[in-house]
């Protein structure tokens, strides 16, 4: 039997230490002795977990690292590069670096991960009547009656963090409903931003910019319509929690104005859908003709971490049945070609068709546009 002396660790302190123990065999050689229990605790610690991804019966799990505050999907390489990196640059003994660095696939192969801590928090935890949207400066919470800004990040998708600060600044001081009108008023920097202006823009319906009119009392009342109905869609397209009783796809259509042939491009539908992708993480399809393996490549891109799916230019007569079906139903994906897992439906994905067609339901016929706002209809 082989007797094995422990030798002495270079600092106590040191976790990378806790790793492994230099021994001495019975031809009095060192060697070293690996302890994935303790190489576990150190990535847990360090931030990386298993992250449960199927709500099935055969369980699915990703990997993750939580660093402050954000979290991020890993592969299972980079785990193995973090201890790599971490060895070299706490160990200079060079015994223990030739030997993690030729068998670091076998110590810590894909395997062995599996044996990490699964973190159990449920990262879309959404609420019914506040929005939480995530910038560099901190998290801005959003209810019906104020917007805090700057509040701490906790435990959040690093996908979700938008890249820039925020600033709030007023751009609409009011909008109130009398009877069936609205008013409106506008502060000084919001008669200057552009994005309000291309929302009144286009939802003119009455003339063109190179022939412009004046336009009577109720098409005034109706192009105010049109407007808070393109910021209120907005609104909805940017909130994360859905309700299951009101689950509604937006659609945006050409709409022609009066005495003029209908515009096929150009009305500002695409416009609106990369604005959301500024502020929402979103799944783009670009799709001349949306056929079976369109479907498959939706279902293959969508993560949990997807809160918006702009489906772009669909053409004439294109059956959209079973993405509406996803949007009131749990939605089956298989991400990046893992297991297939359920998506339920308060968690799912707002969704926005453009087209400059009709959007056809096989079962019922053409299906019909409940608002209209110039080059765009709101279809829900």
């Amino acid at each position: 039997m082989t007797n094995y002396e422990t030798l002495n660790r270079e600092t106590d302190s040191n976790p990378s230490q806790e790793m492994f123990s230099i021994v001495k065999n019975s031809k009095g050689k060192d060697k070293i002795i690996f302890n994935l229990t303790e190489a576990l605790c150190f990535l847990t610690t360090s931030g990386f977990y298993r992250l449960q991804i199927s709500n099935g019966s055969e369980f699915n799990y990703c990997f993750i690292r939580i660093k402050d505050e954000r979290i991020e999907r890993v592969a299972t390489w980079m785990i193995r590069d973090f201890i790599i990196e971490h060895i070299k640059t706490n160990i200079k003994n060079p015994l223990v670096l030739k030997h993690f660095y030729s068998k670091i696939d076998c110590l810590l192969s894909d395997n062995k991960l599996k044996r990490l801590k699964v973190f159990t928090e449920d990262l879309n935890k959404f609420e019914p009547d506040v929005q939480r949207t995530y910038y560099n400066n901190g998290q801005v919470v959003i209810t019906s009656h104020d917007i805090r800004p700057e509040q701490p990040i906790c435990n959040i998708w690093h996908s979700r963090i938008i890249s820039r600060d925020f600033h709030r600044i007023e751009i609409i001081k009011s909008i109130v409903k009398e009877k069936d009108n609205f008013q409106w008023e506008l502060t000084e920097d919001g008669r200057k931003c552009e994005f309000l202006q291309y929302i009144i823009n286009t939802s003119n319906n009455y003339f063109t910019h190179d022939n412009p009119r004046k336009t009577t009392n109720e098409e005034n009342t109706e192009w105010l319509h049109h407007i808070v109905n393109k910021i209120t869609t907005i609104g909805f397209l940017l909130t994360d929690w859905n309700y299951l009783s009101d689950r509604q796809v937006v659609v945006a259509k050409n709409h022609p104005i009066k005495g003029i042939e209908p515009l096929r491009s150009g009305a500002g539908k695409s416009v609106l859908g990369y604005a959301i992708s500024n502020i929402k993480n979103q799944l783009f399809v670009y799709t001349p003709c949306l056929k079976r393996y369109h479907y498959k490549t939706i279902q293959s891109d969508v993560t949990k971490s997807t809160r918006n799916i702009f489906i772009d230019s669909v053409r004439p007569k294109s059956d959209l049945n079973k993405i509406l079906n996803w949007n009131t139903c749990p939605t089956s994906v298989n991400s990046n070609n893992q297991k297939r897992h359920i998506i339920s439906v308060e968690k799912l994905s707002k969704i926005m068709i453009s087209t400059n067609y009709d959007i056809i339901n096989s079962e019922k016929g053409p299906k019909k546009t409940s608002y209209c706002i110039h080059g765009i209809f709101i279809m829900v």
